[in-house]
């Protein structure tokens, strides 16, 4: 048990620190930043980022799936990366041709299609970024991907905190400070760790190829889908409100980032680390105990978030105050997400990743269906709102194809308890004035409900000899 909270930690110490930093540059950004810049800078970066998903046609999941499958790894990270590589470079030439028209699709002027050209490089990199990372994790290497994840948030710090002393005060202190505080750090990480990338276009192995595309590629499909359904909220909001609706929705996204920290520090290490049970055979009681574990800190943490609320309205100014009504809300979705993490490892077990594109359009058609309703009329609430439900949805459903797999871990009381949040979330949104009791009598009721989770912590520490958590 010790063995796993050490890995855990070493992993999660690095996304620990970058968070921290990310917290003290919003109040910065907010000081100086209207919501409309915000807004257009929020809608670029969640563009961009749901990008890298469809380039890595899903082989970068089948690459951690086959790792302990294979002795020589730099043959396999070699097969791995050349079709992503392949794909980045020529969407990449596409988008530099395209550079003033995506311009004015995103930032209503032609001016800022340099930004555009400085993405084609990122999309590059990142596909070398990928596979290093990949292999830390398969590797331990905690301290590595720490360090990693700490330099993009220090020279993104350094570079936005640049711009701002130097006078610029519109959103492109956020957007270029995001591109080169991720491509200054990716070619730090080749340089450092040529190593793995020691590959020749003559090792190309076909089968193992078509191998690793034939599990990948349907996760690749659903990934795509549900980045493009994590943009939907954007895409609604920009179409049927204002840019300052979406200025507060993204401000909102980004500070529950700094929540999600959970769900990235846990997911780092939690993958590798089913594969190598699922390999010793552990029992699913092991699994059963993770996620347990998994939303009663979450739950802690959730209510923990509201208590703190007034402090975020004071940090971040009178402009942006109204975020705090949808910060619960949002922060829901990597709850979600993050239990399901722990429910739906049957799927890639079992290489049924089919069933992720069901899930995945299901999803898309849930939020479509969400925002056409809710956006229009009650705007970035109503996104924030449909993002939280379709990400319920996901936990659910995916968590179900799972268990027709055999992979059967109980979830009624999980389940009370991310209600149970989503209620005390839904009060908040609505602004109810004097719900503090209620609040306090909803927190009370999910830690009581989750109560199992510390009798099977009193059972390990009395039975240590029945669990192996190594």
């Amino acid at each position: 048990m010790k063995q796993l909270i050490k890995r855990l930690a070493q992993f999660s110490l690095g996304t620990i620190l970058a968070t921290l930093l990310s917290g003290i540059q919003i109040p910065i950004l907010t000081y100086f930043l209207l919501p409309e810049d915000y807004g257009q800078a929020g809608l670029f970066r969640n563009l961009i980022i749901q990008v890298p998903p469809f380039l890595y046609l899903g082989i970068d999941h089948a690459f951690s799936r086959e790792y302990r499958n294979k002795d020589n790894r730099t043959y396999l990270l070699s097969n791995s990366i050349i079709l992503p590589l392949i794909l980045s470079m020529m969407l990449s030439v596409l988008l530099y041709f395209y550079s003033e028209e995506l311009s004015i699709w995103l930032f209503n002027s032609p001016q800022y299609d340099y930004i555009v050209k400085i993405s084609t490089v990122w999309l590059i990199l990142i596909i070398f970024e990928r596979f290093i990372l990949l292999s830390f994790r398969m590797e331990d290497m905690a301290k590595q991907y720490s360090f990693y994840t700490l330099l993009i948030k220090v020279v993104t710090f350094i570079i936005t905190m640049i711009m701002v002393y130097l006078g610029i005060r519109n959103f492109t202190v956020i957007v270029i400070g995001l591109l080169f505080g991720n491509i200054v750090p990716d070619v730090v990480l080749i340089i450092k760790y040529r190593k793995y990338l020691r590959f020749s276009f003559n090792d190309f192995d076909p089968t193992l190829v078509k191998q690793m595309l034939i599990f990948g590629f349907p996760q690749m499909i659903a990934l795509t889908l549900t980045s493009f359904t994590n943009t939907t909220g954007n895409l609604f909001i920009n179409n049927y409100t204002t840019t300052f609706e979406l200025g507060i929705y993204n401000l909102g996204i980004t500070i529950i980032s700094l929540i999600g920290v959970l769900r990235t520090a846990f997911t780092t290490f939690w993958l590798p680390t089913a594969y190598k049970w699922k390999s010793e055979k552990k029992t699913l009681k092991h699994y059963e105990f993770i996620n347990k574990v998994v939303v009663f800190g979450c739950s802690v943490v959730f209510y923990l978030m509201i208590l703190f609320l007034p402090l975020i309205r004071m940090v971040i100014g009178e402009d942006y105050e109204v975020v705090i009504y949808i910060i619960p809300i949002l922060s829901l979705q990597h709850i979600f997400f993050l239990t399901a993490e722990t429910t739906s490892l049957g799927i890639v077990f079992n290489r049924k990743t089919y069933l992720s594109v069901v899930v995945a359009i299901l999803m898309f058609i849930i939020s479509i269906g969400l925002n056409l309703t809710l956006t229009p009329i009650i705007g970035y609430k109503g996104a924030s709102l449909t993002i939280s439900v379709t990400a319920f949805a996901y936990y659910v459903i995916i968590t179900y194809f799972s268990r027709k797999t055999g992979f059967y871990i109980k979830q009624k009381r999980q389940v009370v308890a991310m209600l149970l949040m989503f209620i005390a979330s839904l009060l908040i949104m609505l602004e109810y004035n004097d719900i503090f009791w209620l609040i306090l009598l909803l927190a009370i009721i999910t830690i009581f409900t989750l109560s199992d989770t510390y009798t099977t912590i009193l059972n390990i520490k009395k039975n240590p000899e029945d669990w192996d958590f190594t």
